[in-house]
């Protein structure tokens, strides 16, 4: 009786510190990180899940937008380089969205587009070049202090879900 008892003892710690250890070696989000020259841009997260639709991408770039204005945004100037780079996880390419916003955050251009293909380079960083993919006149009545707020989103497969990030600029050419 008495050696059953310990039996039981030793088995709940060896269950005890298998599940400790399981909590320790949980997978952490994937973050990423974006620069134009030695300018930070800010990345948004959306995960895994919640970042297919329009609506939801327009929710997380409202909520991010809570406190801050258009304005503030960071300029790049078309045909410079965006860099990308991985900070916990690899991936072999990333998928390149250029939305068009309005002042508040509703996505205006079109949201089916096709995406640019960037292939990853070495040490999971990579760059691409932020080109006018849209007709500037057509959006001028949006235009925040003569410049078109920009949301590039990436998505890219990582641990065999898709995510997603972004980050919002102000395209610094005129229309």
């Amino acid at each position: 009786m008495k050696m059953e008892k310990k039996n039981r003892i030793f088995l709940c710690i060896i269950i005890s510190l298998f599940l400790l250890g399981a909590c320790q070696k949980g997978t952490e989000e994937p973050t990423i990180q974006f620069s134009n020259g030695s300018v930070q841009l800010t990345p948004i997260y959306y995960g895994d899940r919640f970042n297919e639709d329009e609506a939801q991408i327009e929710e997380k770039i409202q909520y991010f937008m809570i406190g801050k204005l258009f304005v503030e945004l960071p300029n790049v100037i078309y045909g410079e380089q965006i860099q990308i780079q991985a900070q916990n996880f690899s991936t072999k390419n990333y998928e390149v969205y250029d939305y068009l916003l309005d002042g508040k955050g509703n996505i205006i251009s079109e949201y089916e587009m096709t995406p640019t293909l960037v292939k990853v380079m070495e040490q999971g960083m990579t760059t691409f070049t932020f080109e006018p993919s849209h007709n500037a006149k057509v959006y001028a009545d949006y235009a925040i202090d003569h410049q078109l707020a920009h949301c590039i989103l990436i998505r890219s497969k990582i641990y065999k879900s898709n995510f997603a990030f972004a980050t919002l600029i102000l395209s610094e050419e005129e229309i």
